[in-house]
């Protein structure tokens, strides 16, 4: 977007996500924008809460075994785990 402020962008990307119901997009988006400000901050605390409600919400609507195995993946189990 040529902003220079990656939260902004981050921001938009999650906002637009959402309004999409594309809870593949919402959870990396909101996961990036918590790493990115950290949870010191309010915002980067809601976004990670965010991206783990997505991940969540994901794996309750798969089949018993690609769920453990969703919830296994490295970057799914560390933000469940922070």
């Amino acid at each position: 977007a040529g902003t220079g402020d990656p939260a902004a962008t981050l921001r938009r990307s999650a906002t637009l996500a959402e309004g999409l119901g594309t809870l593949p997009v919402v959870w990396q988006a909101r996961a990036l924008i918590g790493a990115l400000l950290g949870t010191d901050s309010e915002e980067g605390a809601r976004s990670l809460a965010a991206a783990r409600n997505a991940v969540l919400t994901i794996a309750g609507d798969l089949p018993p075994d690609l769920r453990d195995e969703w919830l296994d993946r490295p970057n799914v189990s560390a933000l469940l785990e922070g």
